[in-house]
This record gives C-alpha cells, sequence and structure tokens, in this order.
C-alpha cells in the first residue's frame, strides 16, 4: 500500500497522522487500531531562539480546583489529566479520516480539541519537558516524557511557558492553544505516546483521560 517509500518516510509525515492510504473502500473505513506509529521528534536542549519571542507573553492563569483535588483510584493505570481548563467545545477523536485528495483512509494518531485561541493547556501528568520546538505539520509542539516509555504531544501552540528540562505537574502551563502549522483553526492536537521497540506508537488517550 506504501509503493516503493519506505515505512520510516511514511511514519515521519505531519501532524502525526501515519498516512495509511490504500484500498480501503470510500464509504467504510478500516477497523480503528489499538495503536499507530508516529515518528520520533527528538529532543532539545534548550528553548530555539525563533520561540524566544513567544515565550511567556501572557500571565499564567492559576490551576482549575479539580486538578489540586484529583486522587488516582486504586487499581486504575495511567490515568491522564484533561489538558485544558474548560471543555472542548468540539473533538475530533483517535480515528480513521477518508481524504478526497489521496483517495484512501489516513489514521488521525491523536485528539483535536477545539478550543478558543489563547485557552490554558496543561500536562496530562507529571514529567520532564523534553522538546520544545516548531514542528512541521504540528507547528508550535510541548513534548513531554513521563518516564522512559510513555510521551505526551502537545500541538498547534500559540505560545509556550515552558523551556526543555523544566520539570511539569498537572497543574503546571505548558502554553496556549492556537493554530500554528497546519490547522483549519485554533484546537490542541494531543497524542498520548508509548515506546515500544526502537520506535513510538500513539495510543487513544480518551480511555485513559479523567473527564473533565
Amino acid at each position: 500500500m506504501v509503493g516503493k517509500l519506505s515505512l520510516a518516510r511514511w511514519f515521519c509525515l505531519p501532524i502525526g497522522v501515519l498516512l495509511a492510504l490504500g484500498l480501503a473502500s470510500e464509504s467504510k473505513p478500516p477497523l480503528i487500531p489499538s495503536s499507530t506509529p508516529v515518528a520520533d521528534l527528538g529532543t532539545n536542549t534548550k528553548l530555539p531562539a525563533h520561540l524566544e519571542e513567544i515565550f511567556r507573553v501572557l500571565p499564567s492563569p492559576p490551576p482549575p480546583i479539580g486538578f489540586l483535588a484529583f486522587k488516582k483510584q486504586p487499581g486504575a493505570t495511567a490515568l491522564l489529566f484533561y489538558p485544558l481548563d474548560q471543555p472542548a467545545l468540539d473533538i475530533s477523536p483517535f480515528n480513521w479520516r477518508y481524504s478526497e485528495s489521496r483517495k484512501g483512509w489516513r489514521m488521525h494518531a491523536g485528539l483535536d480539541l477545539m478550543a478558543p485561541e489563547g485557552e490554558a493547556i496543561r500536562p496530562v501528568k507529571s514529567g520532564r519537558v523534553v522538546l520544545v520546538d516548531t514542528i512541521s505539520g504540528y507547528g508550535i509542539t510541548v513534548v513531554v516524557a513521563h518516564g522512559e516509555l510513555n510521551q505526551s504531544l502537545y500541538a498547534h501552540l500559540s505560545a509556550v511557558d515552558v523551556k526543555p528540562g523544566d520539570q511539569v505537574e498537572p497543574s503546571s502551563l505548558l502554553g496556549r492553544v492556537g493554530q500554528t502549522g497546519v490547522a483549519s483553526g485554533p484546537h490542541l492536537h494531543f497524542e498520548w505516546r508509548e515506546r515500544q521497540g526502537n520506535g513510538w506508537v500513539a495510543l487513544d488517550p480518551m480511555p485513559l483521560m479523567v473527564p473533565k
């Protein structure tokens, strides 16, 4: 289905979307996979110079009470906080999307949470910021490592409030909702990633997320 292109090149396409294009019919998408391969975006050790001008351009709002009151339920694993202070205006889920231009299905590897530009974005778990940069397709992007096996990704930001190496908590401010990169309107593109072998896959974060 991918012709002569290597899988690695297909996995490096923008917006964390694996273009698993092919022969699926237009009327019915393939079954939703439990995970989909995504590109390793790497890390950086300092804020790129081109992002300095949007670093901490707005005051940090206080964390909502829910972040401070949350307690992990006995037996629960990998529960994730909701990354916005308010419920999304609309959600585009982890699912297949049909591409008219390519006449095939492609996998959307995360959640698109539609929200007003400037809405605060917070980490879904405690962790360490490993990447703050502008990524093709994703626009301004923050990646947080949660140990060695998990990462969370926040894309299309309009402003950032963290630098590589920062330790963050669910009450921390990562940045603000925007529409940088390839985006038709302001929203947060969020991915929950898991290391498998030498690479990364994106998982559907909704079953793990504490509802807002």
